[in-house]
């Protein structure tokens, strides 16, 4: 009897020192059954996607709402754990939803196998990577910007210079110290663009794991800060037509038939309906350069529309094994106007922020609205025809 209590108190202990060290560990752990079924998962993971354990264990892994924003990040964990499943260890980066919206990490699947090598378990890590994404990144776009931006302006500074400086007229030197101007006024456009990117990338600096930028750059709701956006793009584009279509936060078929409220530049704002939800204040700067482009790229002064709406059901959307999940939304903000789609190396920047030294984006304004989306848990994609361009914003709600 003494020697059964003391196994039970050893097992109890080592149980104990187990939990602490998982659950104290900064990357998400879980432990699967071969099909998939969550047997253990620890708190930095639950605490992450807001999820509490009794809403994961026994229920599939890729149902939980971590993995339910996309089908190809849904379609590539299923895969993984296939494959683990199979004896494989698999690794990469995907992105993830959390509680906070979509962060950017490293998971890995790796089978457990028994004395005899037979797979019995699954075990699944992820690590946060999306602050080095972000400044990776960020560094990239730096990079491209002193080799090609500014040694291009350099080049062209120069050459104006010379003839301002070699003119025979007054008319002649004052054009040509124009040009100059113009292209130093750029950069003092460009610097800031890139000291607002930085501020946005360094609220978690801090490194305590927290979204800290909630906290420095206030939550507001999200009607006040589009129609604070639309309100600055109109003070400089005064000629600008904007159709705005709000939506109470339903899914799609209980939207069916709602009344929509259209505003122009003297448009009324509804109050008295609830708020889709709150986002960080920093997403107005961000849709101002959204409008500002679409302005800039519509054909003949043509109305740009915008959409503003909260959905549970997504643009795509698995049915999920969490209840939590039946409380997450997110906010869509459509933007569209007839023009010229945007170059495939300006999409591919905008929606992935991939560059390199052959492809690359020419709209430093692009970058920022990435950058300034994917800190709030939010992505951006591009769509649209050959005459028509729509961008479509999506954020987590939070209420």
């Amino acid at each position: 009897m003494f020697i059964a209590g003391y196994q039970v108190t050893l097992q109890r202990a080592t149980r104990q020192r187990y939990d602490t060290l998982v659950n104290d560990a900064e990357q998400f752990i879980g432990l699967l059954q071969l099909d998939g079924t969550v047997i253990e998962v620890n708190d930095t993971a639950l605490t992450f996607g807001g999820i509490e354990r009794g809403d994961v264990i026994g229920r599939k892994f890729v149902n939980i709402s971590w993995w339910t924003h996309s089908e190809s990040v849904h379609d590539r964990v299923q895969s993984a754990l296939e494959r683990a499943a199979d004896g494989e260890f698999v690794r990469y980066e995907t992105n993830v939803r959390g509680v906070d919206g979509l962060r950017r990490i490293r998971f890995s699947a790796k089978p457990i196998a028994d004395n005899t090598g037979n797979v019995k378990q699954i075990l699944v890590e992820g690590t946060d990577m999306s602050d080095q994404h972000r400044q990776q990144q960020h560094l990239q776009v730096l990079y491209r910007i002193f080799r090609h931006d500014m040694r291009n302006d350099v080049m062209k500074i120069r050459g104006w210079t010379h003839e301002a400086a070699t003119a025979a007229t007054r008319e002649e030197r004052v054009e040509s110290s124009e040009r100059v101007d113009k292209i130093l006024a750029s950069w003092d456009e460009m610097f800031f663009d890139l000291q607002e990117i930085q501020d946005a990338i360094s609220v978690d600096a801090d490194g305590d794991g927290d979204r800290t930028g909630d906290r420095q750059q206030p939550l507001q709701p999200v009607e006040e800060v589009v129609s604070a956006a639309i309100d600055t793009h109109q003070s400089t584009h005064s000629k600008a037509d904007i159709d705005i279509e709000y939506r109470s936060p339903q899914t799609r078929n209980e939207r069916r038939g709602e009344d929509t409220h259209e505003h122009n530049c003297n448009r009324s704002r509804n109050t008295e309906k609830k708020s889709l939800g709150l986002v960080p204040q920093w997403i107005q700067s961000a849709v101002e350069e959204v409008l500002d482009d679409m302005t800039t790229s519509s054909m003949h002064l043509s109305t740009i529309d915008l959409e503003l709406f909260a959905s549970q059901d997504g643009a795509w959307e698995v049915e999920t094994d969490t209840p939590t999940e039946k409380t997450d939304r997110w906010i869509y903000i459509r933007v569209s106007a007839d023009g010229s789609a945007m170059s495939d190396a300006d999409r591919t920047v905008l929606e992935t922020g991939e560059e390199t030294p052959l492809t690359h984006g020419t709209q430093l304004d692009l970058w920022k609205v990435r950058m300034l989306i994917t800190q709030a848990g939010g992505s951006i994609s591009v769509g649209g025809s050959d005459d028509r361009t729509v961008m479509n914003i999506r954020l987590p709600s939070r209420v």
